[in-house]
């Protein structure tokens, strides 16, 4: 039996789930039925949307017959997960939405390809001193400290700054480790790892929508100085006191690194560093940061609607139709901020909890959990996955980094996570 919508124009989006609502309004305001995909294994499916469960572990041919076959006119692919950003490429290819030469997937996920290229095209990014794929490294020309992280790696999972050679083999072993385990899903067992440059300064994010090889939209978000060694991301928020010239140099360096990876259309997500007024591009990705989340705290501080230009840049029509369209000018009003939970210990959790100071605080407006009770939770600093994200405003108290620290410190110690 056919439902009405099945005549409809069908776009087909993998997000985080807390993202949905908010995609879901604007494709439907596009004329478009969104259709959500979810990993088979996911437990936080959003019931009031239609979705699709997808085996991803099925070739993307299979994948793309199996919704071609059920869903009559496709007009695009918005996909927002890192670990499955070059794989919904692939399958927007057999299903005639594509909008990137595959090429750019590979640049932006692989960061051996992201540092050649970026080097190669004279992209400001801290100094490689190589890819590796075993503990058994005989350098002498490393200045310590230096950073190592997984070559395909995601949520700063494996990332650590290294002061010695006995610690940087001690922290080769866990990211073999994790290569065999965590991006086995990906087939990159055998990726290897990266040694870089450490590099200080201010670290800010930047997430770009393009059409046609032009940026249309910015957001660049503050992020709180992360912790070493392992810099996990903590607080992303709208900075209403960053300055024109390094907002503008942020962008020009932040331009030039991903027009060098070859992007087109879509959206990007990039980690950069300040340090003595040069800006160095970390690492950059070719979906939206946080899976989508991120552009809630930009949308709510600028009052552009950043997922109504998640849509535009991903579906091949609107493309066409947006591509003279100038780059908007941002400039947020209120400081909102997303906020990736800390927690201490590992294991099968036996209970969430949001005490009640939390719950009824005004500032915050939503607290997320992205682990479920009967989950396995895997220790801080090797794991891809959260525990629990707070989007909220910060209070007009909060403003240098101590305040800062201690405005984290109050969410972290207000969400309870037990195991057992």
């Amino acid at each position: 039996i056919m439902h009405e919508d099945d005549y409809m124009k069908h776009l087909f989006i993998l997000t985080e789930s807390s993202s949905v609502p908010y995609i879901y309004k604007n494709a439907i305001m596009c004329g478009y039925k969104p259709i959500f995909l979810y990993t088979i294994d996911a437990w936080d499916i959003n019931n009031d949307y239609r979705y699709e469960l997808i085996d991803f572990s099925k070739s993307e041919m299979d994948i793309a017959k199996y919704l071609k076959g059920k869903y009559e006119d496709i007009v695009g692919v918005v996909s927002c997960i890192e670990q499955l950003t070059y794989k919904m490429a692939k399958i927007s290819e057999f299903l005639g939405v594509s909008i990137n030469n595959r090429s750019s997937y590979t640049n932006l996920r692989d960061k051996k390809a992201m540092k050649e290229c970026w080097e190669q095209n004279g992209v400001s990014t801290p100094k490689s001193y190589g890819i590796f794929h075993n503990a058994n490294i005989d350098r002498d020309d490393l200045h310590y400290p230096v950073i190592v992280k997984p070559v395909f790696g995601a949520a700063s999972a494996g990332v650590k700054k290294i002061f010695s050679f006995s610690e940087l083999q001690s922290q080769i072993k866990q990211i073999l480790r994790y290569n065999l385990t965590t991006l086995a899903n990906e087939g990159k067992v055998r990726s290897g790892f990266i040694i870089e440059q450490f590099v200080t300064g201010a670290e800010y994010s930047v997430d770009t929508i393009w059409v046609n090889g032009k940026p249309i939209l910015s957001g660049i978000l503050s992020k709180s100085t992360p912790k070493e060694p392992d810099f996990p991301d903590r607080l992303y928020f709208t900075d209403t006191e960053l300055d024109y010239e390094t907002r503008a140099k942020i962008l020009e360096e932040t331009y030039k690194g991903i027009s060098a990876a070859g992007v087109k259309n879509g959206c990007t997500h990039t980690e950069v560093r300040v340090m003595d007024g040069k800006v160095f591009l970390i690492e950059a990705a070719l979906r939206p940061g946080a899976g989508g989340a991120l552009y809630r705290i930009l949308t709510e501080s600028t009052e552009i609607d950043f997922y109504k230009y998640l849509i535009i840049a991903n579906t091949p029509s609107l493309i066409a139709a947006y591509n003279n369209t100038e780059e908007i000018i941002v400039t947020p009003q209120k400081r909102f901020f997303w906020y990736n939970v800390s927690y201490e210990g590992a294991g099968k959790i036996k209970g969430l909890d949001v005490k009640k100071e939390l719950a009824e605080d005004s500032n915050i407006k939503s607290v997320i959990f992205r682990r479920n009770i009967g989950s396995y939770l895997p220790r801080e600093g090797m794991s891809s996955s959260y525990l629990a994200w707070v989007i909220g405003l910060l209070p007009e108290s909060v403003n240098s980094e101590f305040e800062i620290e201690s405005y984290m410190n109050y969410m972290d110690n207000n969400i309870i996570v037990s195991y057992g």
